[in-house]
């Protein structure tokens, strides 16, 4: 009875892997590797494998020693510009929580004339209105903020 796989198969690709054949490897099992069906297709795979990396290595262009320098000083500036842009952001969140803060306190202090707003339908209609503008436009200036 023949068997789909073969129990030595994983040990031949380790071994494969690691770089260790003809020399330091496990005698019995290169000789196992020999005789057995499925391993040698796993050797001889593993071996093409190799050996095609080896050649798309030997033959990818080098790139110009000016190009490197340039990508180099372009990710240099790229991580100042993102090192000073920090601050900045913290500032522009405090300056966001303080205004929230100011505009809940004018909002406590006056809390009468907002109730007065809710009497009539229509001041409450245009204030609803007003809102809905102040929230769609601060998520739209989030998600902005948010994608650079």
């Amino acid at each position: 009875m023949r068997y789909p796989f073969c129990p030595q198969e994983e040990k031949v690709a380790a071994m494969m892997k690691q770089n260790e054949r003809p020399g330091n490897a496990d005698a019995a099992l290169l000789e196992h590797a020999k005789t057995c069906r499925r391993c040698r297709e796993v050797v001889f795979a593993l071996e093409m494998l190799q050996s095609g990396r080896a050649s798309a290595m030997m033959s990818a262009p080098a790139a110009s020693p000016g190009y490197l320098w340039w990508r180099a000083q372009l990710r240099r500036k790229s991580g100042r510009v993102e090192q000073m842009a920090r601050p900045v952001l913290w500032a522009e969140r405090l300056a966001l929580a303080i205004m929230l803060c100011v505009i809940a306190g004018v909002a406590f202090w006056q809390k009468a004339q907002f109730a007065s707003l809710f009497t009539s339908s229509l001041r409450l209609s245009i204030l609803a209105g007003l809102s809905a503008i102040l929230c769609v436009g601060g998520l739209t200036l989030f998600l902005s903020y948010r994608r650079q």
